[in-house]
């Protein structure tokens, strides 16, 4: 799996090649075309997109454009510190989306993607830190 860190915006394309995986972080904006996000794999979990938490009193935001026709966009949202915000019609998402709001403009189909019931399963946890709390 290829990992990348972004330190501002990303608003150009993205496409994962059949059998690749890709994990992104952004500290900035997200701003593209659903058209443009492309996964070849068609499975959610080879395209992990991660907004990083914005500063405190700053706000950050995934911003999907409208389409003209058609689009199906695979991937996995990890961000619970951006506006998530998806215009136009007819644009279908199969994966997850975790944000601080989600906003939907036409029509929208999102769907779990049931391959990532076990695609995250932590095997190698490992407590860093314990701090016992004492009463």
């Amino acid at each position: 799996m290829a990992k990348i860190y972004v330190t501002g915006d990303i608003s150009s394309g993205i496409t994962v090649d059949p059998g690749a995986k890709l994990e992104i972080y952004f500290a900035g904006n997200f701003d593209m075309r659903a058209s443009r996000i492309e996964n070849l794999n068609e499975k959610a979990d080879h395209l992990r997109i991660n907004g990083i938490n914005p500063p405190a009193g700053q706000s950050r935001s995934i911003d999907i454009g409208p389409e003209r026709g058609p689009s199906t966009n695979y991937a996995v949202w990890n961000a619970p510190g951006h506006d998530f915000q998806a215009r136009g019609s007819r644009t279908h998402f199969v994966g997850s989306v975790i944000a601080k709001t989600l906003t939907s403009q036409g029509e929208k189909l999102i769907h779990f993607d049931e391959s990532l019931a076990t695609a995250g399963t932590i095997t190698d946890y490992q407590r860093g830190s314990w701090v016992e709390d004492e009463r």
